[in-house]
């Protein structure tokens, strides 16, 4: 059936099935973005989250005295581990290394020569300017 076949009656239950599915699609779409459920939904995530992890500290709870007993004789094996970690891995100890350096140096405050050396950039930049622009008055007046 074409849509010139069709009748006015028809027509307008089409639109009424149309308007209902739309009224439903808004209903939905409004419930989505309105800021109480949007605080519920967070709500109802952050709760979740706190439970999960309250459930992992009660059962990492009932296993710490296994771990303190472990711990004492993985703390006492670790400098021979850490030697011999390095030893297979040497550029990650380099690495490592590299960015311990850089740290440091970054903490260290700027030497004395490093401010004088500053100071007459500066210095030099700004008589280089100031005679740049005197010699280019001068060759303006020049031109005139």
């Amino acid at each position: 059936m074409t849509d010139t076949d069709r009748t006015p009656d028809q027509i307008r239950s089409d639109i009424e099935r149309t308007r209902r599915e739309l009224g439903g699609d808004v209903d939905a779409l409004a419930d989505k973005v309105t800021p109480s459920k949007i605080i519920q939904r967070q709500t109802d995530k952050v709760k979740s989250a706190f439970g999960s992890v309250s459930e992992r500290v009660m059962g990492a709870a009932t296993q710490t005295g296994d771990a303190v007993s472990s711990a004492t004789h993985t703390i006492g094996d670790l400098p021979h581990q850490a030697a011999n970690k390095a030893k297979g891995n040497p550029m990650a100890v380099g690495l490592i290394a590299f960015g311990i350096g850089w740290l440091a140096a970054s903490l260290v405050p700027a030497s004395d020569v490093k401010d004088e050396a500053a100071s007459a950039k500066e210095t030099v930049t700004e008589t280089a300017h100031d005679d740049a622009a005197t010699a280019k008055h001068k060759s303006d007046s020049d031109l005139y």
